[in-house]
């Protein structure tokens, strides 16, 4: 008898297995749900294909339960969460996924396959792209201030592009049909703006209340890899706040819903070591309620934006650290010389203490919290805000910070080529600067900007030298710890890191850093070649350059002990002040070939000094 139960039980497991298969979906039950395009067969799949997250039911709906039959889903390879193709879409309904309700007469749409892998590639595109302005709108623990550009949602990054160049590709044209079709209505689709969101985790994010009267429309684009453990759901709530439907991340998904519903952005997981990067589009009608206020939600982030972009860093620079008549250029620097680091190689790290003005420090700090326009980079230090040279080049910093170089380098003049502020969080990865990738002879200096820095913050500019015969491995030689005003000065090309914060420093780090070339060739060069523009030179001349270059030149005769060396710069100095004073056009070229003439001369008269 016990055998004939055990075959019986044996019998009704095979029956149960093999039928399982076409069992109907427990999903079917419980929401509308669409014929999807035949999958091919992908074959086999390696283990990380294997998690992806259609695997698992419907957690993207809310969280409910599942039946058995959902773990044989196959695998989604990542190829066929594309479209092979850009034909446009005449019927969306094979690619809705499913369909929720949510308060207000509103509705969610999510939407797979519909993009092609280019179309993913370039919508990610734009979260790195040139003229990207991205804002830092996180809290700041030393000034107990958030920024005036502050979302409801408290995202700390935010980033909105103008429609009116999304409008005129071909994308948005798809983009438009498809939302169109899902949610049918008279009257135009209008693109309002796109918001770019970047997420880590640790992000303390807050649900966006939305407004019962909105009746705008928002899209958003997931252009991630993601796994299912890895978080990053947007969640939809009821007046009541519970969770009315819920939408997991998939590179090219596109989840569409009334604006009025209430929605909060959960950030990824600990181990997920990249960003979330979501694209989100907000689209209305012109003939619905309150359109002229929902439609231009974003406008005081956008002119908020345009003041910080045309009012920064001049004022910074020319106006706030403008130039002093009685220069502070002659500083001891060697009073405030804390220590000098030296690796095998010879490449240096300098510290110095209490150089700078501490007012002047503050001054910087505070245009780097309220006026700073940053750009994002995956691969290096995540956030940086690149300066303009020729401005610094009239500030009263660059006239301080000259002698901390010479000091440095035993050479009077080294020549500025770039100036950026990098912002540094617990959850970003940094990546080492490597060598190979700077100029050899350069020397950087940074400048640390943030008050009331303790050790057990970390935060530590780590500097690396490789193993003789041991390839890519490095050692530590060095680290240098955050400090109000401090500064550090070493080679361009010593490899090195910024560490992030720990856990008990809740804000940003800032460090502000000047790269200069031994040759004002070179430096105009490198300058030239990161501003990309063929007519940089011309562009750069005004009046006020002008006198900021010529007193620049007279720096040289410092160092000329030779008499008719003195003479001959003097000589080409008076020249070409004159040619300014004609008004005769002086060129970046004339301004570039003066220069490497000067120095060329100051080079000539140090050789036979000692005659």
């Amino acid at each position: 008898m016990e055998f004939l139960r055990i075959a019986w039980g044996s019998l009704a497991l095979l029956i149960l297995l093999t039928c399982a298969p076409h069992m109907p979906s427990a999903i079917g039950a419980r929401r509308e749900e669409y014929d999807e395009p035949e999958e091919p067969d992908y074959g086999e799949e390696d283990e990380e294909e294997q998690d992806r997250d259609d695997q698992y039911g419907d957690e993207e709906n809310g969280g409910e339960e599942e039946g058995e039959d959902m773990l044989v889903l196959p695998p989604v390879p990542a190829d066929s969460c594309f479209r092979k193709d850009n034909t446009t879409l005449k019927d969306i309904t094979p690619y809705i996924k499913y369909t929720a309700p949510l308060p207000h007469d509103g509705r969610l749409v999510v939407l797979d396959r519909v993009f092609t892998r280019e179309n993913v590639d370039n919508l990610r595109n734009l979260l790195q792209y040139k003229d990207t302005n991205w804002v830092f709108t996180g809290f700041d623990p030393e000034e107990n201030v958030e920024s005036r550009l502050r979302p409801e949602s408290n995202a700390p990054w935010k980033a909105v592009l103008p429609a009116v160049e999304f409008t005129n590709t071909d994308l948005w044209q798809s983009i438009q049909r498809m939302v169109s079709l899902a949610f049918p209505s008279d009257g135009e689709l209008l693109l309002a703006d796109v918001v770019l969101h970047v997420l880590r985790w640790g992000d303390q994010l807050k649900p966006d209340l939305g407004d019962i009267n909105d009746k705008s429309l928002i899209a958003q684009i997931y252009v991630d890899d993601w796994k299912r453990n890895y978080y990053g759901e947007t969640l939809l709530f009821n007046d009541s706040a519970t969770v009315a439907a819920s939408v997991h991340p998939r590179i090219g998904r596109m989840a569409i819903f009334t604006a009025s519903a209430r929605r909060l952005l959960h950030p990824p997981a600990i181990d997920y070591t990249s960003a979330q990067h979501i694209i989100e589009l907000r689209m209305g009608r012109p003939d619905e309620e309150g359109f002229d206020t929902n439609f231009h939600k974003n406008q005081g982030f956008v002119q908020g934006v345009e003041d910080r972009k045309f009012h920064g860093e001049e004022k910074l620079f020319t106006k706030t650290l403008k130039m002093r008549e009685d220069s502070q250029a002659n500083k001891d620097v060697e009073e405030h010389h804390v220590k000098t680091y030296t690796a095998s190689s010879g490449n240096r790290v300098m510290v110095l203490d209490g150089y700078l003005d501490e007012e002047d420090v503050t001054k910087l700090r505070l245009f780097m919290l309220h006026r700073a326009l940053y750009r994002y980079d995956e691969k290096n230090l995540m956030w940086t805000l690149p300066m303009s040279i020729a401005l610094f080049r009239q500030s009263r910093l660059f006239d301080e910070l000259q002698p901390v170089v010479s000091h440095f380098t035993g050479a009077v003049t080294y020549h500025p080529y770039s100036l950026s502020c990098s912002l540094t969080r617990l959850a970003d990865q940094t990546s080492m600067l490597q060598a190979e990738h700077l100029p050899e002879h350069g020397v950087s200096l940074s400048i640390f900007l943030n008050p009331g820095w303790t050790k057990d913050m970390f935060g530590e500019t780590v500097f690396f030298e490789s193993r003789q015969g041991k390839g890519n491995d490095v050692e530590a030689v060095a680290a240098v710890r955050p400090r109000f005003g401090r500064i550090a000065v070493f080679q361009t090309a010593f490899n090195r890191s910024c560490r992030p914060s720990s856990p008990t420093f809740q804000g940003a780090q800032y460090i502000l850093t000047v790269n200069y070339a031994a040759s004002r060739s070179h430096a105009f060069d490198i300058e030239a070649s990161v501003v990309g523009s063929e007519a940089w030179y011309d562009k750069m001349i005004t009046p006020s350059n002008l006198k900021a270059l010529v007193k620049e030149m007279h720096l040289h005769l410092s160092t000329v002990e030779n008499d008719m060396g003195k003479r001959e710069i003097v000589k080409n100095l008076k020249e070409f002040a004159k040619r300014v004073q004609s008004g005769d056009k002086i060129t970046g070229s004339d301004v570039k070939k003066m220069q490497d003439e000067i120095d060329e001369k100051v080079a000539q008269a140090n050789a036979f000094r000692g005659l």
